[in-house]
């Protein structure tokens, strides 16, 4: 114990730290923790994150330009928040630290403190299936918002098969679903893929669940010629019936 003491006085006589009792050039800065954890979830999960993004905020939301090495970030005197992204190859990720307060290293010296953050998942994987149509490939879906990608988009003998990616889908998500013609645009359907869709199912939880199949029925009513959304799915769960809301 006692050749730890005379090792830890050595390093901070020699790191440059006490200068005529002046502490202001004390090291400080913020160990960032990253975790992973829902409430669906009893473990906390330690992903191997890459592509990690970390921004230093001061108590006023201002940002902080600051250096970042090995999960550690540069930062004295005052009040931070730490925000993140990451991937983990396929998922994105974000997430952001509680305040953590570093004194003034002029009465406190060295001082580094951790900063855990959990990292959520951010990307939702979103199929939408359509069946029973006269010939799919005169039809089109989208999801009008800015954070959905379109990945795939596969045409079968009366069956549409598309592919989304979509960003940040949470309660304050918009964004419609539209299946319409490729030629003039006449819609089949258009709905918030949110509370019109994703919602009606009870068993969905947006705080956990980031894989949702959406299947839509389509049947020629009377054999008019005239099509209409006949069933729409959301994960195995019937969430609407044509002509009875459920």
């Amino acid at each position: 114990m006692r050749y730890r003491a005379l090792l830890l006085v050595l390093v901070i006589a020699f790191s440059g730290c006490i200068y005529d009792n002046d502490l202001s050039d004390c090291p400080q800065g913020i160990i960032v923790d990253f975790y992973s954890k829902t409430p669906c979830n009893v473990d906390t999960l330690y992903p191997e994150f890459s592509n990690v993004t970390i921004a230093l905020y001061d108590a006023n939301g201002n940002f902080v330009p600051s250096r970042a090495k090995n999960d550690t970030i540069n930062a004295k005197n005052g009040t931070f928040t730490v925000k993140a992204t990451a991937t983990d190859g396929e998922h994105r990720y974000a997430g952001e630290s509680e305040p953590v307060f570093l004194p003034d290293p002029q009465d406190a010296g060295t001082v580094f403190k951790y900063a855990p953050i959990n990292m959520k998942e951010i990307t939702s994987r979103v199929t939408i299936v359509v069946t029973g149509l006269p010939n799919a490939n005169n039809y089109e879906v989208t999801i009008e918002s800015p954070d959905a990608t379109l990945d795939g988009n596969v045409s079968k003998i009366g069956e549409l098969d598309v592919e989304f990616t979509v960003l940040n889908l949470a309660t304050n998500f918009k964004g419609d679903v539209v299946i319409k013609t490729k030629q003039d645009g006449t819609e089949l359907y258009r709905g918030d893929l949110l509370n019109a869709l994703l919602l009606q199912n009870p068993t969905v939880n947006l705080e956990c669940d980031h894989d949702f199949d959406i299947r839509f029925t389509v049947d020629d009513h009377g054999q008019t010629g005239t099509y209409a959304i006949a069933q729409i799915w959301v994960n195995n769960w019937l969430v609407h019936s044509y002509g009875t809301d459920l």
